[in-house]
């Protein structure tokens, strides 16, 4: 029912800087032939809060889990995981069109397959849509206390595998025992 060309997405939990929508604007009209845009999400602390020191913050796994992104400061064309929608913006051209999310992947409990903007946009670039990552769109993530634990990461990690397997197919390409890959396995075993 959106009416404008450019749709704008986030997060209830995300601080926008002030000049945000201005910077979405200004970066659609640099790349009137590009569809899908992205910038950089920083973390935002709660006062006083420290996350956990097992937690290696610089880890790649540890940005995504708090769904951070600040990549190369350089503007320009990026891979669809590289655009995560607490801070995004799609051209309603890539809706009409009839891509849309996936309703079976997303928040819907505890245990559900996460990953559901990757999803959409790597379908959406597989149609032709081109996407832009635009460092000046600055949001910033509030992290809850509870997410600076090792058990929260603990619990995100485990999402994170489901949507690898369901959604990315990444474990179809294996030889399976039970249904499970053989290098999951030996990992077992060795443990």
């Amino acid at each position: 029912l959106a009416t404008g060309s450019l749709l704008v997405f986030s997060d209830d939990d995300i601080i926008p800087r002030a000049d945000w929508l201005k910077q979405y604007k200004a970066g659609a009209d640099r790349y009137p032939n590009h569809d899908i845009f992205g910038g950089q999400i920083l973390p935002h602390f709660p006062d006083g809060a420290r996350l956990d020191p097992k937690i290696p913050f610089d880890h790649q796994f540890t940005k995504s889990a708090y769904a951070l992104t600040f990549w190369e400061p350089i503007e320009g064309p990026v891979s669809p995981n590289r655009i995560w929608g607490p801070n995004m913006a799609v051209r309603k051209k890539v809706f009409e069109q009839g891509i849309s999310f996936n309703p079976e992947i997303g928040p819907n409990g505890r245990n559900y397959v996460m990953g559901s903007e990757t999803e959409f946009i790597t379908r959406a670039h597989r149609e032709g849509f081109q996407i832009i990552y635009l460092p000046g769109v600055v949001v910033q993530h509030q992290l809850r206390e509870e997410q600076l634990s090792l058990s929260w990461l603990k619990g995100r990690a485990y999402r994170t595998g489901r949507a690898r397997a369901k959604v990315y197919r990444e474990f179809d390409k294996f030889n399976k025992v039970f249904g499970v890959p053989n290098f999951v396995w030996r990992k077992v075993v060795q443990s």
